[in-house]
């Protein structure tokens, strides 16, 4: 057991320790809860698709009923991912284009 030790000890480089703030990461955080899940995902690629979509044509398009659409666009509206446009009784819904890289990033991986 000594002898384990004495070879961590020896090919472990010290590095200067910091203390990140851990609010620094609360963007990010929500950003990548909002992309952890298949809905969302799939919503997120119909709109890269087709640029902007409404609530409407995602029901029937991910066969799932209006409130859970709407649970998950705002899941992704609240963390910034999408934009809303409201037009009369409909709203709208586009990738905002500060996150449109790391969607379409996400949405390739395989």
């Amino acid at each position: 057991m000594s002898h384990y030790i004495s070879i961590m000890e020896s090919s472990c480089k010290v590095i200067k320790l910091r203390s990140p703030d851990l609010s620094d990461y609360e963007d990010r955080e929500k950003i990548v809860e909002s992309l952890a899940s298949k809905v969302r995902l799939a919503i997120l690629d119909l709109m890269v698709e087709y640029g902007e979509v409404c609530t409407c044509e995602l029901v029937p398009a991910l066969g799932l009923s209006q409130p859970t659409i709407t649970i998950h666009l705002s899941k992704l509206y609240e963390a910034g991912i999408i934009e809303k446009r409201e037009v009369k009784k409909f709203t709208f819904y586009h990738i905002n284009p500060r996150y449109s890289g790391i969607v379409e990033s996400v949405l390739r991986l395989r």
